[in-house]
């Protein structure tokens, strides 16, 4: 019984720990919306003062910290997503220069992005409900073989 009573108030302080934070802003269409990272910072803070008995200035230096946090990441996203892109172009180049004109223009004219390994796209989650982009499915089905009847 012991052992039973200690599971229930540990699963319910989980549980209020959880709601403790307020229910987030949700869309119209009844999907939550992604929190802004001012939003995030501020439920990590309000999370930690319950849960740590911080003082209100240990709150707003915690805000500060991690607001700095949050623009430095911000600004290293950035920078890495300049040096990719700075890779494929020198990629997309080096390749251009082997290429023959023609080969040139269907290369350009193939889709860009990774490209699913072989086998992998049987499991594409949105072939039941159809893909959302416009146009054809980037991952097509691929044709079911025939089945053999031949009797034995």
């Amino acid at each position: 019984i012991m052992k039973r009573t200690a599971s229930v108030v540990a699963a319910a302080l989980v549980a209020l720990a959880a709601f403790a934070q307020g229910p987030r802003p949700e869309k119209q269409d009844g999907e939550r919306k992604p929190l802004t990272p001012e939003e995030r910072i501020e439920m990590k803070v309000n999370f930690m003062k319950d849960s740590l008995g911080l003082t209100d200035e240990q709150a707003a230096e915690l805000t500060s910290i991690f607001t700095k946090q949050q623009e430095a990441m911000a600004a290293a996203r950035e920078s890495f997503r300049q040096e990719m892109e700075k890779i494929r172009t020198e990629c997309s180049a080096s390749v251009g220069e082997v290429l023959t004109p023609e080969q040139q223009e269907k290369y350009s004219e193939m889709p860009k992005g990774p490209r699913p390994q072989p086998g992998m796209h049987r499991h594409h989650p949105r072939h039941d409900e159809g893909c959302r982009s416009a146009g054809p499915c980037q991952y097509p089905m691929p044709s079911q073989p025939p089945v053999n009847d031949i009797q034995q």
